[in-house]
């Protein structure tokens, strides 16, 4: 019964919320566009991009969409908390305010969405009715066959020449034309791009086949770890660059400035494939203690995500979100055991940057 309540009137908040906030689009767009101005969060030719975008309207379209998205959602958690199905559908509840979180452009809106997934978190279901009905498939095991020594071989030359990037860049020559510098990179992503692949036949096959058998099984027991991952991945990123006052990192931007196609190749198949297989599949192969590999493997994804940064505060802000999320996806190595769902999950994430780098382009 208190579930029912707190639910029903946490959720007609948040649509009287949403519902004010579309009839003040207008208003709550030109503060936060103020709020960056004074705070300096963005650039001067993102602002002028986005004036416009409020002078003709989209901005206030798409406030106005993202809100009525909300209003559905929080109907449909009513419905749900009426129905004594909160728990049932806890992370069908989590994602909905999970949607309110990150669209929120009032604060009231995002503390409350905030204390609902905590709330949801910290419930427990005891009744047979709590339970979702369908039962959870077991994660399938298998035997890791040992690696030989065409692999072992693979496996150094992948690290060998991923991680001489660091050093590659600071000796070439500085009066090397465009064209030289792209024939170089493009040589190198392929040269690296072929070596996971052969890595993957070599050495992670057995990964492969078996995900491909119980992709479903993988699904059901990873997919809770994602969400969760994603509310501790935003939540401490967006406090923590508040505070810090950054933005996107020398990394990200190098990347942004590529042509999008490249973007989305180098997001999307080469960074999930050579990084998972060297700092969670190799890595993993030397460290056994599942503890100590996922600190290490967070430590060191972290780190080499922000190693051009020149401003040691930046660097320590913006290696939280790639630490965070190189200790999830460290997780669910140990947890799994298939390396094929870091590559998913990667991929997934680098996915979503990819869509709002387009959308931003678009409009």
């Amino acid at each position: 019964m208190t579930k029912k309540i707190y639910f029903s009137i946490t959720s007609t908040l948040l649509i009287m919320l949403a519902v004010y906030v579309i009839i003040n689009a207008n208003l709550f767009i030109q503060l936060e566009l103020d709020s960056f101005t004074q705070s300096e969060q963005i650039s001067e030719e993102m602002l002028q991009k986005l004036s416009f975008l409020l002078e003709n309207g989209k901005l206030v379209t798409i406030t106005i969409v993202l809100y009525n998205l909300q209003i559905l959602f929080h109907l449909y958690g009513i419905f749900l908390a009426f129905k004594n199905q909160v728990l049932k559908k806890k992370g069908l509840m989590i994602a909905i305010n999970l949607y309110t979180l990150f669209t929120s452009v009032i604060v009231f809106s995002f503390l409350l969405s905030m204390i609902n997934i905590i709330v949801l978190i910290c419930l427990k279901r005891k009744n047979p009715e709590d339970f979702p009905q369908k039962e959870m498939l077991p994660l399938p095991s298998f035997a890791d066959k040992p690696i030989s020594s065409a692999g072992k071989l693979v496996g150094i030359l992948l690290c060998v020449i991923y991680f001489s990037q660091v050093f590659v860049s600071k000796m070439l020559p500085e009066n090397l034309s465009d064209n030289t510098i792209i024939a170089i990179s493009i040589a190198y992503y392929v040269i690296l791009f072929i070596l996971g692949i052969i890595g993957m036949i070599l050495i992670f096959s057995q990964h492969v086949l078996t995900f491909i058998k119980n992709g479903k099984a993988y699904f059901q027991h990873i997919i809770r770890i994602v969400g969760i991952m994603y509310f501790v991945y935003y939540t401490l990123t967006l406090l923590i660059f508040s505070l810090a006052n950054v933005s996107t990192s020398v990394n990200q931007s190098s990347i942004e400035e590529l042509p999008l196609w490249a973007t989305a190749l180098l997001a999307i198949l080469f960074a999930p494939l050579i990084e998972e297989i060297i700092f969670r599949g190799l890595l993993r192969k030397c460290i056994k203690n599942n503890t100590e590999f996922i600190v290490v493997s967070a430590a060191i994804f972290g780190t080499l995500h922000i190693m051009y940064e020149s401003n040691l505060i930046e660097a320590l802000a913006l290696a939280v979100p790639y630490t965070i999320l190189g200790a999830f996806l460290a997780y669910i190595y140990v947890k799994t055991d298939n390396l094929s769902n870091n590559i998913l999950v990667h991929a997934l994430h680098n996915s979503i940057g990819v869509i709002v780098l387009l959308l931003t382009q678009i409009v």
